[in-house]
C-alpha cells in the first residue's frame, strides 16, 4: 500500500510506524525528522528530496515527526 500525505512547505506531520514492517518515508522537498525512542533517545536529521528514510521498528519508537523545510524560491524577498 502506498500512503501519501501532502504538506505545504513548512508543514509538520507525525507518522504511526508499523512495528515489524519496513516503513519508507520519502519527500520531494528537504525535511527535518525527529524520532523519539521509549528510552527518551532523540534521533534527528535532514531528509533530502527523493532519498527515503527506511525504518523497521520493533516497538521501541514512541514518535516520528516530519517538518518540511521552507523552499527558498517560495519565500518573499524584502527589497527595502
Amino acid at each position: 500500500m502506498n500512503d501519501t500525505t501532502t504538506l505545504p512547505p513548512g508543514g509538520t506531520t507525525s507518522y504511526e510506524l508499523t512495528p515489524g514492517k519496513l516503513n519508507r518515508i520519502e519527500t520531494n522537498t528537504p525535511a527535518r525528522f525527529e524520532i523519539v525512542t521509549q528510552a527518551g533517545t532523540l534521533i534527528a536529521g535532514t531528509l533530502v528530496p527523493n532519498a527515503p528514510i527506511e525504518i523497521t521498528p520493533h516497538g521501541d519508537i514512541v514518535s516520528f515527526h516530519l517538518n518540511l523545510l521552507p523552499r527558498p524560491e517560495l519565500q518573499q524577498v524584502d527589497n527595502d
